[in-house]
């Protein structure tokens, strides 16, 4: 007679756990029925590759192996029906609908993979169903959720605004090659036959699967375009600390608002991640992280930026290039709309009965400039493009002016009249 047991979920994991839905024997390798068979679900966040709404905490990972991991981000997790956008169930309740989980940072997921497991954000414990077969997705839009989501027959979506500071992401787990193999063993560990090894292999994820070594991994991809900036400076003056450059803020224009398809079924969907091409665009403003330290409080929301100065290196007397910000996070394209506001205290009065702090003012003015590659190219999803830009200062403006000799006609220059000898009714 065959035997059903629930089991938990050790949730590290990001998804369920499991039950029995059949008997297996005791073979090394495989638990047995009886004994709880706790699913662990990694989640992978791939590298960036090289090349009033709520403020988002910014990119997540990075290009470098040993940078690109976790810092207890925030992702939403949905376990469905395998095929549909019907909810799995446990009891007549949903299991993970839209749930929040997080992703801890941790020191040993510096592979590329950078695989860890999630925890639920409540710490809850859920229970895999005793039968079925389920779909994991993942999705990150770091809260830039416009409305609840939308749940049609073939698709959830997420009406979203961005505003350059969430690193949006989507994730669906699928069976490795890995995977397969395994599950491709029949109870004892060993090959099973053809049939039974194909009918095996469509058990993902459940908890037959789970038995055999096969667990669910979100593996998160960027779906944006990150810009990070850096300045420079052309001289000395432009770093001097009363009277130099400071960079006030930097803006993007970039489409903002669109949909993200959180799951879907039938063919793999090219892009989940729909902007609305109907609507104007929007300015994306760079942020800093708290303090303005890149390397901390990575899963906190960013801040404005502090007005930031180029530096100039003493030692070797040239500039030093510095980091602005962040990034910002914006919608793939052909090319850009830079907005870069400086602003610079400057000398604007020499009059005498003025008090010399009334004889300078801060200057300001917004440079306007195209964002393009080097190639031409356009900027791509999930790459990360490094913006340069030497600053210099307002330049006053001087108005020379020299004195031009008056110039003689040698045959013309002497001109002698005798004013009686003209008849004023002459002419």
């Amino acid at each position: 007679m065959k035997k059903y047991f629930f089991c938990a979920l050790a949730v590290a994991g990001l998804l369920s756990s499991c039950s029995s839905d059949d008997s297996v024997s005791d073979a090394p390798g495989i638990q047995t029925s009886d004994e709880l068979v706790p699913i662990h679900i990694g989640v992978k966040s791939a590298p960036i590759s090289a090349a009033t709404r709520a403020v988002g905490t910014g990119t997540v990972g990075d290009i470098a192996t040993g940078s690109n991991v976790w810092a207890n981000q925030k992702i939403n997790v949905y376990m469905l029906n395998k095929g549909t956008t019907d909810m799995a169930l446990f009891d007549g309740i949903d299991i993970f609908n839209n749930a929040t989980f997080i992703a801890p940072a941790s020191v040993e997921a510096t592979s590329a993979d950078n695989m860890v497991e999630a925890l639920t954000e409540d710490q809850s414990i859920k229970y895999y169903p005793p039968q079925g077969y389920y779909d994991f997705w993942g999705y990150r839009l770091d809260g830039a959720e416009a409305t609840d989501p939308v749940i049609s027959d073939t698709q959830i979506a997420i009406p979203f605004v961005i505003d350059g500071s969430q690193d949006v992401m989507v994730a669906k787990a699928v069976p490795t090659a890995a995977d397969s193999a395994l599950l491709r063993l029949d109870g004892n560990g060993n090959p099973a036959d053809a049939a039974t090894a194909n009918l095996n292999v469509q058990r993902v994820y459940s908890a037959f699967a789970a038995r055999r070594g096969v667990q669910p991994t979100l593996d998160f991809k960027h779906m944006l375009t990150r810009l990070k900036f850096f300045i420079s400076a052309g001289d000395a003056l432009t770093c001097d600390a009363e009277r130099g450059i400071f960079v006030d803020s930097i803006k993007v224009m970039s489409k903002a608002t669109g949909n993200l398809i959180a799951a879907y079924t039938g063919d793999e969907l090219i892009d989940q991640v729909v902007f609305d091409d109907a609507a104007a665009l929007d300015s994306l403003t760079l942020r800093q992280r708290i303090g303005n330290n890149n390397d901390a409080n990575l899963d906190q929301p960013l801040e404005t930026l502090t007005p930031i100065q180029p530096v100039w290196n003493v030692t070797e007397n040239k500039t030093d290039t510095v980091r602005v910000g962040e990034s910002l996070i914006v919608a793939p394209a052909d090319q850009y709309e830079l907005r870069i506001s400086i602003s610079q205290r400057q000398q604007v009065s020499r009059d005498p009965s003025l008090d010399p702090a009334d004889q300078y003012k801060v200057l300001k003015n917004t440079y306007v400039v195209p964002l393009t590659t080097p190639s031409g190219a356009a900027f791509k999803r999930g790459y990360s493009y490094n913006v340069y830009m030497t600053m210099w200062g307002f330049s006053r403006i001087t108005v020379n002016t020299t004195l031009q000799p008056w110039v003689e006609d040698d045959a013309d220059s002497k001109i002698e009249i005798l004013p009686e000898d003209f008849d004023s009714n002459s002419f």
